[in-house]
């Protein structure tokens, strides 16, 4: 369906375009259905989109998904049958938390939990749409809480740490207090890169670097001797044949 810029979409199928307006394509669904479309600037480029601000949706919802659903215009035609369908009731396109994602926001995070580094440019390239939409879906991504951060991966053996051990630590209480003042002591240990409240089995699970036996031997004898450590178990790691960074998508 054709939607033209400056006019109400009911006069867009009868009328003419007026002169110096640009024709755009709009999903059919967006003119009849539960949000109002942000209108193009005069004479703007068929990706600027500009946003406006949710309908009143029929479904019941606070803020309707389609409010973020860009125009075909904005998608290359072998990705168009990948973007998320116009569903509310979608299972799959509502992330763990809330934070709703179709098949190109997916593709986005797929793309850079493989490479944190590349250009926007080529990012949009491998969503299959143009860079200022690609740019407004990392924005939101990143303000969304999806993306939380970028940092580089490196060898911690090259940087001279040459053991990585776990810990099983078990406390004498389970009293809130006691808990949180673990994790704060050992969240202030550089060694310490990951510590996890656990069911079964103990109460935390900490995974340490030491730089070699003398370290290691030195880590295990402070937390041995942290208040309310009551058992301690540590395992050394021989290999790592797998340490994949995000989640799978």
């Amino acid at each position: 369906m054709a939607v033209v810029q400056g006019t109400q979409p009911s006069a867009c199928l009868s009328a003419a375009p007026p002169i110096g307006y640009r024709l755009v394509r709009q999903r059919p669904e967006h003119v009849s259905g539960c949000c109002r479309i942000g209108q193009r600037d005069k004479e703007g480029d068929a990706a600027a989109i500009r946003q406006g601000s949710p309908g009143r949706c029929p479904a019941g919802r606070r803020r309707c998904r389609c409010k973020r659903t860009l125009g075909d215009a904005d998608l290359t035609g072998r990705h168009r049958a990948a973007a998320a369908p116009h569903d509310h009731d979608s299972d799959d396109s509502r992330a763990e938390g809330g934070v709703e994602l179709d098949a190109i926001d997916r593709l986005i995070v797929a793309e850079l939990q493989r490479d944190g580094r590349m250009t926007n440019v080529e990012l949009a390239r491998r969503a299959g749409i143009s860079a200022p939409p690609c740019l407004r879906r990392l924005r939101r991504l990143e303000d969304d809480g999806v993306i939380r951060g970028y940092r580089a991966d490196t060898d911690p053996q090259a940087l001279g740490w040459n053991i990585t051990f776990f810990a099983l630590v078990g406390l004498d209480s389970q009293k809130e207090s006691a808990l949180t003042g673990f994790e704060s002591l050992v969240a202030n240990w550089p060694e310490v890169r990951e510590c996890h409240m656990i069911r079964g089995g103990g109460d935390f699970l900490l995974r340490l670097l030491a730089r070699d036996t003398a370290h290691e031997n030195e880590l295990t004898r402070r937390l041995t001797e942290a208040p309310n450590v009551s058992r301690l178990q540590t395992l050394q790691t021989i290999r790592t044949s797998r340490n994949d960074a995000g989640v799978p998508l």
